[in-house]
């Protein structure tokens, strides 16, 4: 005689811990106290990149997207966008220098001009 296939055995498993979110996240209202050279500094994202020192690695690491280090999804940068402009042809990283882009450079360079969808 045969004996009958085993029957599968379910188990439970609790689910498994949320992780935190990796790679290009920043809570953009969150305060920060980040140490730059000998300073310390306290303030949101935006204030540091308002006050230039987004040039440091410890405020790079703490605000990526404000400090455009990287892009929330669907906030890339085209990287053949180019304009013309008085000041000759410039392309999205160009404008990451200057505090306003025109609306038809902001479509194309989200990132680069601080578009507020894209910011946080």
């Amino acid at each position: 005689t045969s004996s009958p296939p085993p029957q599968p055995v379910l188990r439970l498993t609790p689910a498994p811990t949320p992780q935190p979110p990796s790679g290009c996240y920043e809570n953009g209202s969150e305060q920060k106290v980040i140490q730059v050279g000998s300073w310390k500094f306290r303030g949101v994202c935006a204030s540091y990149d308002q006050h230039h020192l987004c040039g440091y690695d410890p405020v790079k690491a703490a605000c990526p997207i404000t400090c455009r280090k990287c892009s929330k999804p669907g906030c890339e940068d085209d990287g053949d966008f180019t304009v013309q402009t008085t000041y000759g042809t410039l392309k999205c990283v160009d404008w990451k220098r200057y505090t306003h882009c025109w609306k038809s450079v902001e479509a194309w360079c989200p990132t680069s001009c601080r578009a507020d969808s894209c910011t946080r």
